[in-house]
């Protein structure tokens, strides 16, 4: 049952399905079901927020969602959010110290 049809999606909504998508890489289906949508309403919403994935990392790890459970999950967004603003705030600090040595 769709129970959030013609509902306007919420901002944390959006930001989970953008993690659903392009960080867990699962499947519209499974994500229609968290979010209580069709899969046409998950499709749609993806193509306008002009989501990313890379097709590679998402065959391996939908390969991998079935045998992973709850905290194992939890531990690959953690890994992946740390690196993320690992490379961010090392890139920054290094942009910094570039200028700041002349």
């Amino acid at each position: 049952m769709i129970s959030r049809h013609g509902y306007k999606w919420t901002i944390p909504e959006i930001l989970s399905l953008q993690r659903e998508y392009e960080l867990l890489h699962l499947s519209i289906l499974k994500i229609a079901q968290i979010h209580n949508r069709s899969e046409k309403a998950i499709i749609a919403k993806i193509k306008h927020e002009k989501f990313q994935h890379e097709t590679t990392n998402r065959t391996y790890i939908s390969l991998l969602t079935p045998i992973l459970d709850d905290e194992m999950v939890f531990a690959l967004i953690a890994f992946y959010i740390i690196t993320f603003y690992v490379r961010v705030f090392t890139s920054i600090s290094f942009s910094a110290s570039v200028f700041h040595s002349s």
